[in-house]
């Protein structure tokens, strides 16, 4: 007996989507210096006085040359965590608060969706960049604890 069956393919050759990057991109630098000596706190940059902006650059190749279309995105969207909540919908985030001992490390991500104009496939973005605390000052980790929290090897010969 033979077996007949009807059914539907839909292929889709997603090696004819246009390659896209996404980066962001920062005002300043990334990284704050942290100094805490005796009863002064400074903070450089401090971003509380000279704001750091974060800008989200995604680029759509295929032609003659990339085109930015980071406005053109849909769903834009600014978090502290990949999917969180939303800080904002813009292109640009405005960081206005510096880095704490107790979080010294922070990473923007920013997503959007991509919808090619030619084929209709849309294709989700994300773009992340890390800010960083670096602690300095006479209640910094001395060199000699450092050391102590190293592994240490040791080496033997035959």
């Amino acid at each position: 007996m033979a077996i007949v069956s009807t059914g539907q393919f839909t292929i889709v050759d997603n090696n004819d989507a246009r390659p896209i990057t996404s980066f962001i991109t920062a005002s300043g630098v990334t990284q704050q210096v942290y100094t805490k000596d005796e009863s002064t706190v400074s903070y450089v940059p401090d971003w509380t006085t000279s704001n750091l902006t974060l800008t989200a650059k995604v680029y759509v190749g295929g032609t003659s040359s990339a085109t930015e279309v980071s406005a053109n995105l849909s769903n834009r969207k600014w978090a502290t965590s990949f999917g969180g909540t939303s800080l904002g919908s813009a292109t640009t985030y405005v960081v206005n608060t510096n880095l704490t001992e107790a979080s010294p490390t922070t990473t923007y991500y920013f997503e959007g969706d991509y919808t090619d104009g030619t084929t209709g496939l849309v294709s989700h973005v994300i773009a992340q960049i890390t800010l960083n605390l670096v602690k300095t000052g006479t209640n910094a980790r001395s060199e000699e604890h450092t050391s102590e929290l190293q592994s240490h090897s040791f080496i033997s010969y035959a």
